[in-house]
């Protein structure tokens, strides 16, 4: 049996946000909930501290969701590294639960895309694609106005 309320009820978000509201107490990762989303970001300064700070505030994140009995999409979760340099030299190795989280280079948040590089280039190539869309439309339908 699922409890819960209807996708996309305004009571939604208000239930996930009061559900929630202690996750700060649970790590020292910062958490960015949105809804029914959460972004969890840390910074450090070298990589192997990072890497074992990231292992170890998500094994107390997962241990207070299965607490709360909440339940984590492990293939929908990636992490992105903000500095290229680390990126780049580092072969990092992020897991919850003994399930392997996969590294992104551009994500998609709230609707904008960031990338590593925290440039706008995807972000932009993806309103093209977008917008080229909309006007083959409107170019289409143009002898048809009142």
């Amino acid at each position: 049996m699922s409890l819960g309320v209807p996708q996309g009820s305004s009571l939604g978000p208000l239930l996930f946000a009061l559900y929630v509201n202690n996750l700060p107490q649970a790590s020292t990762l910062t958490p960015t909930p949105f809804a029914d989303d959460t972004l969890l970001t840390i910074a450090c300064a070298n990589s192997a501290n990072l890497q074992n700070g990231v292992n170890n505030e998500l094994q107390k994140v997962d241990e207070w969701m299965r607490y709360d009995k909440l339940s984590l999409n492990y293939s929908k979760t990636t992490y992105m590294l903000l500095n290229s340099n680390l990126s780049q030299s580092c072969n990092f190795n992020v897991e919850i639960n003994y399930n392997k989280i996969k590294n992104t280079t551009c994500t998609k948040y709230l609707g904008v895309y960031i990338d590593q590089h925290i440039s706008w280039t995807d972000h932009i190539r993806n309103l093209e694609i977008k917008l080229s869309r909309n006007v083959a439309l409107l170019y289409r339908i143009r002898c048809y106005h009142m």
